[in-house]
């Protein structure tokens, strides 16, 4: 590796705190630790936008914070857009804004960090599982009609239902955890 590529390769590490594990190879790295070489990877041809899908997904909550905090670092002293898919209510309220997509179209746009400042405001983590909820519900029933009149098969449906009703009963789950 040329000079100038490793001195690349040792400043990305440490802008994500892995410089003391630059010689150390993946199977010896934790899954946090490779989600953080991959932002640095992602980060390598200096791109203006940086997609991340689930970034947080098979960690546990602790790292999943500090990968957040690692992409918070990378929008704010790198100047990079940092665009998260994600299905986990805690990663989507640390975000600026929250784009609500379903079935190609987005739904709603939401700024978690408002306080009061419009209807599209997530007032709270509660308010936003709530709100999902609601909308899962609503999308069963929906999906009720549709097997009754016979536009979707049962097989499809009984595809879908699982799918939603698994979906909710995390929702359901996150309330819990809430107190609620």
């Amino acid at each position: 590796m040329d000079h100038e590529r490793k001195k690349r390769v040792l400043e990305l590490l440490d802008a994500v705190g892995l410089s003391d594990r630059a010689g150390h190879k993946p199977d010896e790295l934790s899954g946090g630790q490779r989600q953080r070489v991959a932002i640095a990877a992602a980060l390598a041809n200096d791109p203006e936008v940086l997609l991340c899908d689930e970034p947080t997904g098979d960690l546990d909550t602790e790292t999943g914070e500090q990968v957040v905090r690692y992409l918070h670092m990378v929008n704010k002293e790198f100047g990079k857009t940092v665009l998260i898919v994600t299905h986990d209510p805690s990663v989507a309220r640390q975000c600026d804004r929250i784009y609500r997509i379903q079935d190609g179209r987005i739904r709603s746009v939401q700024t978690p960090n408002a306080e009061g400042t419009g209807r599209d405001s997530a007032v709270s983590r509660v308010d936003f599982v709530r709100e999902r909820i609601r909308e899962l519900t609503a999308e069963m029933h929906r999906l009720d009609g549709q097997v009754m009149d016979g536009s979707i098969s049962p097989e499809d449906f009984a595809l879908r239902r699982t799918e939603l009703m698994q979906r909710k009963r995390l929702f359901e789950e996150e309330l819990h955890r809430l107190g609620l």
